[in-house]
């Protein structure tokens, strides 16, 4: 048994992102082997997250992250020149405690997730550890896609950020034991910006629960089953799903609409942000906001769509329509970020025309293809686990 001490951007409570849920199953899995201690950040109340990772955790350490914090933040890293996602997560309060549990407990191994939470790693006591970095994906990329699709100060600023990141990117590379990806996409993605690393990068898929997301439960229909119906679930305050939605919704529905009048679109998510509330004003549109659980709008839908065009790592909401089952037309950018199957390409579309063929022969056939397998072959909580096993092992 080691003891592991967890730096997080936030806290795995409740688990309603896809990075909370990557680093619930992390945390659950090297609990249930080591002694661990989590330090992070919670953007309101800290009790009830505090009462879900002491349940796992030997000790956990979290700061509340308000909003005018945020801002102040924000604002600070913009006028400093400093990446603003470092900004945001600089806490003098927080290294402070990083500093003195170092010192206090004989850690083995600091595992941080995010470049910005690797920071706090780069210097002082833990520095001295046994470093590994989860990175997910290459954030800097992410931050480059922003800026090819957006124009004026939004696009300058998200260079700015691409540029400031991809610098702690390679230092935390170079520096770290091992640096974590989450697919063999972004790992050679890093490898190519960073060659001196490429021997150091490791890759910890992204998992699914396949007992969570079992196609053979049954749920009460959330909408009118009889009525052809396509679904979109994922954060609606995240900017890459809310683009999704528009432009499915303006450049794709209509010409799905020429073949089935009646179709319907669901947009599953928590905090849709205006534009995305504004969708329901149309007849064949539901936003449905914050919903306790997405499962019963995935059995129900007759295909999920995931029309994402800025897309890095792994999309959670395509693994979880495979583990249903669910007929599912997606772009380019999510598909290339699994490992490629010869039935992907009935999936893959990117033009508005295109796309809309797609779901429209998938709402004719209701063809399922083979997702569940390729989750459980290549996504289980079981292959995760011997990942991190390997990491530590």
């Amino acid at each position: 048994m080691s003891r592991i001490l967890v730096l997080a951007p936030r806290a795995p409570h409740p688990l309603d992102t896809g990075d909370k849920l990557r680093l619930g199953q992390v945390v659950s899995h090297l609990a249930a082997r080591h002694e661990v201690t989590f330090g992070g950040f919670v953007d309101g109340a800290a009790d009830a997250a505090t009462q879900a990772l002491a349940e796992r955790c030997k000790e956990v350490h979290l700061e509340v992250l308000s909003p005018v914090q945020t801002r102040l933040r924000t604002a600070s890293g913009l006028l400093q020149g400093d990446s603003l996602s470092v900004s945001v997560l600089r806490s003098k309060r927080f290294a402070a405690w990083v500093e003195e549990v170092t010192q206090r407990v004989r850690f083995d191994a600091v595992w941080t997730v995010s470049a910005a939470m690797a920071s706090y790693a780069l210097t002082g006591r833990a520095a001295g550890l046994r470093r590994i970095a989860d990175l997910c994906d290459v954030e800097s990329e992410r931050w480059l896609q922003h800026a090819h699709t957006r124009g004026g100060a939004g696009a300058w600023i998200d260079r700015r950020e691409a540029n400031r990141l991809q610098a702690l990117e390679s230092r935390v590379a170079t520096e770290f034991d091992a640096t974590v990806l989450v697919s063999e996409r972004e790992s050679r993605l890093l490898a190519r910006q960073v060659p001196a690393a490429a021997g150091r990068l490791r890759v910890v898929d992204l998992a699914v629960d396949e007992a969570y997301f079992d196609p053979e439960l049954r749920f009460k229909p959330p909408f009118d089953v009889k009525r052809p119906s396509v679904v979109f679930t994922g954060a609606m305050d995240y900017w890459p799903n809310v683009d999704a939605v528009l432009w499915f919704a303006d450049e794709v529905l209509p010409i799905v609409q020429r073949a089935h009048p009646k179709v319907t679109f669901h947009v599953v998510g928590r905090r849709p942000v205006r534009v995305v509330r504004a969708l329901a004003e149309r007849p064949s549109i539901n936003v449905t906001g914050d919903v306790a659980d997405i499962r019963p709008h995935l059995s129900a839908g007759w295909v999920t769509v995931v029309p994402v065009r800025v897309a890095c790592g792994v999309q959670n909401k395509l693994l979880q329509a495979f583990a249903m089952r669910r007929p599912v037309v997606a772009t380019t950018a999510v598909l290339d970020g699994i490992a490629p199957e010869a039935w992907h390409r009935e999936l893959r579309a990117d033009s508005a025309e295109e796309f809309a063929g797609r779901v429209i022969r998938r709402l004719g056939d209701r063809l399922a293809f083979e997702g569940r397998e390729y989750v459980q072959r290549r996504h289980s909580l079981a292959r995760i686990g011997e990942q991190l096993d390997a990491l530590f092992d």
